[in-house]
This record gives structure tokens, sequence and C-alpha cells, in this order.
């Protein structure tokens, strides 16, 4: 079976071989600052964009509620009031690429109606602890969000899938170490790829890829900063094999979420600010 578009760029091993530090030290030192700048303003934003004040309750009464459809209802408003949440926190968070800033407004939003639903999943896979079987970014003072809420919102194929893919996503990414520094790092690895997968231009199997359009060029960059970052933090045989294990994986994300309905979460992103906004003018 031929490789598809996205498995040819995904799979490509050429960033693997450069692994080292840039010959330019001075490029090198910009791209550990943009690390550093990332992995910051992630959690500045998240500060910014809090769970509900409701949440802890609003789980107390789904868990109490017997009636089914009441049940449905408040999944559902529970459901999307983090979406809204998390698609706020990913937006800002992508403003704080240099290269999505300097995209046309048309641009980006090319790119975010492609490619959101693939790095939002991706961002709940990695926030999939088994041991309880909920959501909640381990960085973050976050509550969790019970998975088998997907269920209800999804129907129980997408949760099996979503949750075994979630499950070797993690695997690989945190690979069972309990350790802080380790998982630090794990943690700006993801804040990496959420970057390559947002820059995917080939999702569409339909949509013939050009190599050196700009989308193109962007993802190849940050996948060889993400790789050079697994050479400095993990040293030069762990972090190909890790590299090479997430790739598949990937590419299994991206065909779960072609798979499902269309889900225009900057749209949903957007009716909240503007809820937001009526609301403070209205008080």
């Amino acid at each position: 079976k031929s490789l598809s578009k996205i498995e040819q760029t995904l799979i490509s091993p050429l960033p693997i071989m450069y692994m080292k530090p840039p010959p330019d030290q001075q490029l090198y030192e910009r791209q550990q600052f943009l690390l550093d700048q990332l992995s910051s303003g992630y959690e500045l934003i998240a500060n910014q964009y809090p769970q509900p004040n409701k949440f802890v309750y609003r789980n107390k009464i789904i868990y109490q509620t017997e009636n089914f459809d009441e049940k449905l209802s408040l999944v559902k408003d529970l459901t999307r009031e983090l979406t809204q949440m998390t698609t706020l926190r990913l937006l800002n968070y992508f403003n704080l690429i240099p290269e999505f800033q300097l995209l046309s407004q048309q641009e980006k939003k090319t790119i975010l109606t492609q490619n959101m639903l693939t790095v939002f999943m991706f961002h709940g896979a990695l926030t999939y602890n088994a041991d309880n079987d909920t959501f909640v970014d381990r960085t973050l003072a976050d509550d969790p969000y019970d998975a088998k809420y997907l269920l209800y919102v999804y129907g129980p194929k997408v949760y099996n899938n979503f949750i075994a893919l979630a499950k070797e996503l993690c695997s690989v990414i945190y690979q069972s170490i309990d350790d802080k520094q380790f998982e630090e790092h794990s943690h700006t690895l993801y804040l990496l790829l959420m970057v390559v997968l947002l820059f995917s231009n080939s999702f569409h199997a339909n949509e013939i890829e050009d190599k050196q359009s700009k989308s193109s060029k962007i993802q190849h960059n940050y996948i060889d900063i993400a790789c050079r970052f697994l050479h400095d933090r993990f040293g030069s045989a762990p972090g190909p094999r890790l590299f090479q294990k997430l790739f598949p994986l990937l590419i299994d994300l991206q065909r779960l979420c072609s798979a499902l309905a269309k889900v225009n979460l900057c749209e949903m992103a957007e009716d909240e600010d503007r809820s937001s906004s009526s609301s403070s003018s209205s008080s």
C-alpha cells in the first residue's frame, strides 16, 4: 500500500539526520529562547483562561443525575464550556508562534479550519490519565474531566478509539518515568508537536501537497527544532526512537479526526468571546 501525502510528510526521516545544534550558534540560542517562551507563555495563557468556576460543582451534579436526557444535557453543556476554554487557550498559544503571527488573516483561517480539530484532540490525548480515566493537564491546576463523558458526546466507537490512542501517545511521550524534569521536557515536546500538527497543510487527502509551501516549510522547521530538543534532552539514542514512534500515532490521530463530524472549534471560541463581551457590556 502506497503512503498518503500526509504519511510521506510525517514519516520523512530527513529531520532525524539533523539532530545536532546548528552551526549558527545565534540561531540555536534563538530556538532555545523560543522554547522557553512557548512553555512559559502557555502557562500564562492557561491562567488567563481558567476553567469555569462551577466546574467541580457541575461534575457532582452530573454524577448524581439519574435521568439520561438530563445527564446528557449537563454533559454536553460542560463539554461545550471546556471546549471553548481549551480552544481559546490554543488560539492564544498559536499567537506566540512567530511564523503564525506573520500569516495573513486568510492563511490563519485556512490553517485553523483544516487542523484545529487535530491539534485539539492531540492536546486532549496528552492530558489523559489512565489511572482514573480522566483528562487533566498535569502541569496546570485544572480539575479533571471524566473521559466517560465522551461516550455521551461522541459515542462508544470514538471513545474507545480515542482512549486507546491517548494511552499510546502518553506512553511514548511520558514513558512512565516519574521524574519532574523529564515531565517538564515532555510537556515542551508536546507543545512543539502541536505546532507541527497545526502546520500540516496536507490534512485533506485530495489536496496536492506543495513541498515548498509556506506551511510545509514552517512545519519542517518545527520538526527540526523538536528533533534537536530530543537530542539535547534525551541523547542521541533515545531521541530518534521516541520521535519515530510518534509519527504513526500522529497519522492515526489525523485519521480519527477526519472520521469525526465537522467541528468548527474556532467558531465556538468566537461565540464565547461574543457572549463574554455582551455580559461585560450589560453589567
